[in-house]
């Protein structure tokens, strides 16, 4: 067929769509020529193709097409409601063989239009179960709440053991004689006790079994004895594939805008940190980073990197493996307006966010011969830190302190030394002082009357708040007011400052 492209393609704008596909199959020039057209019709630009992005309404065979035209980067399911599809279990089935049939995806979103379809627990491990993986990942499931739940590969399924019944310890009360309680608690317990060993032994020898003689355990079936209790309802499903051993299953209902880390049961330190390294939560505006997660420090800057939208950031202690740490390079600022974190931290985040407007510091003790002992060269260069922080921009400072502290930084000021870190700290015009990150006991009154002395080493203040916990009650409500008083004219930032 010698005619030109432009009349072949005025011919098949008058064709259907299932004649229009089965004229591609005719020749490689016609397809070439025909294909884009037939993939506009289906709202496939070659842009999206070119991008990676491919939205989907019907026909998913299309994901063959496209894939052999370019690598899919993110596909998004979203069938038209008014579609009348065959029985769920089939129909994502049929996705999976599909899929199968691909190379791998690194990201698939199931928007609300088909969601309907997933309105089960066990359905939307079905379908993770079909998308093709290597039976080696780590399933990663992350549900609307702040907790993460891990599903690792095994040969077989665990043994479930058999506790010994609550009512076996209630025999001792049967009859009003203590001693025939005694004798039939005995003798019952005694048999309870060889059924359950009995039961036990003989899972443990099923399990060896299984394990040396069986086949592998069925994905499916690992998903749903793994995750089916933390798999919870939405609209919005996304299956995110690494290019290393972890696939994340999130789902939500609404966009998550705040989500926290924490350690996962299963993981190892080292997974867990490289799973944080993999992960995509976008579009995220907060997390918090729970303690003892134990995250690298070059794993936490790679998900800064691919979170560019987040602005507050907040650490709890040893969220962040201590030898691990290092002075940031340029490479690895953010837009990051507020921070909560340890003073360990503090040097080794300042750098990376040049916007902050809001910085809260908590001081942890140290253990000292004489109980708890404040670490001051941490509580030093954590401010000098923040007095380095570049900008004329008014900053927000919030400093916690253990309430049981012996050596405030308040409490023994060289007189007349201008070097002191608090002087450096001339955008600081609101401090928040709190003597509780231990406890409630707060601050005692030797404390709280050296702090006016303090707050005036800082040049612009304009706001102060104390939070003196409960031992403020030694002090009388005279000398309260007086205390006041002195705190207000402490301030440098203005007269009449408020307190």
């Amino acid at each position: 067929m010698q005619l030109p492209n432009e009349l072949i393609l005025l011919v098949c704008s008058y064709m259907s769509n299932e004649s229009l596909w089965a004229l591609t199959q005719v020749s490689s020039r016609i397809r070439s020529i025909t294909l884009l057209d037939f993939l506009a019709r289906h709202h496939i630009s070659k842009s999206d193709i070119k991008s990676g992005t491919i939205t989907l309404r019907s026909h998913l065979f299309l994901i063959l097409v496209i894939a052999h035209l370019h690598p899919i980067q993110t596909l998004t399911i979203a069938p038209d409601t008014s579609i009348t599809l065959a029985p769920v279990r089939q129909v994502i089935r049929t996705w999976g063989g599909i899929l199968s049939a691909t190379s791998t995806i690194p990201e698939i979103l199931v928007e609300p239009g088909s969601a309907r379809y997933f309105t089960g627990h066990t359905i939307v491990l079905y379908f993770l179960a079909h998308i093709p993986q290597t039976d080696t990942r780590i399933v990663i499931l992350i549900a609307d709440g702040p907790d993460m739940h891990a599903s690792r590969p095994r040969k077989t399924r665990p043994i479930r053991w058999q506790r010994i019944p609550s009512f076996a310890h209630s025999l001792e009360h049967l009859t009003p004689v203590p001693a025939i309680n005694y004798l039939l608690a005995g003798i019952l317990f005694f048999f309870i006790i060889l059924i359950c060993s009995f039961i036990n032994c003989t899972s443990a020898l099923v399990w060896l079994y299984r394990w040396f003689f069986g086949p592998a355990w069925d994905r499916e079936a690992r998903l749903r004895n793994d995750l089916w209790r933390h798999v919870g309802y939405g609209d919005h499903i996304r299956v995110q594939t690494t290019g290393t051993a972890f696939t994340f299953l999130t789902i939500w209902t609404l966009p998550p805008r705040s989500r926290s880390i924490r350690p996962v049961s299963g993981l190892g330190d080292d997974e867990l940190s490289a799973a944080v390294s993999d992960i995509n939560l976008n579009p995220l505006l907060s997390i918090w980073i729970e303690g003892e997660a134990n995250i690298r420090q070059s794993d936490f800057h790679v998900f800064l990197h691919n979170h560019p939208d987040l602005k507050a950031l907040g650490l709890r202690l040893n969220a962040i493996r201590p030898s691990s740490l290092r002075i940031p390079d340029a490479s690895a600022i953010t837009s990051i307006v507020s921070l909560s974190a340890p003073a360990l931290y503090i040097p080794h985040l300042i750098p990376i966010a040049p916007l902050l407007t809001s910085i809260s510091i908590d001081f942890h003790p140290t253990r000292a011969i004489r109980g708890a002992a404040l670490n001051i060269p941490e509580y030093r260069r954590a401010l000098d830190s923040v007095g380095s922080l570049a900008g004329t921009h008014a900053l927000s400072l919030i400093l916690s302190f253990p309430s049981d502290a012996s050596n405030f930084p308040w409490l023994r000021l060289p007189n007349g030394d201008a070097r002191t870190p608090e002087a450096r700290l001339h955008r600081v015009t609101h401090l928040l002082v709190g003597g509780n990150l231990n406890g409630p006991a707060g601050f005692g009154a030797e404390t709280l009357r050296a702090l006016p002395r303090w707050i005036r080493l800082f040049p612009a203040l304009k706001t102060v708040i104390i939070r003196p916990g409960r031992r403020q009650e030694a002090i009388s409500t005279s000398e309260q007011q007086e205390l006041l008083k002195a705190i207000a004219g402490a301030c440098q930032g203005g007269e009449d400052a408020p307190v």
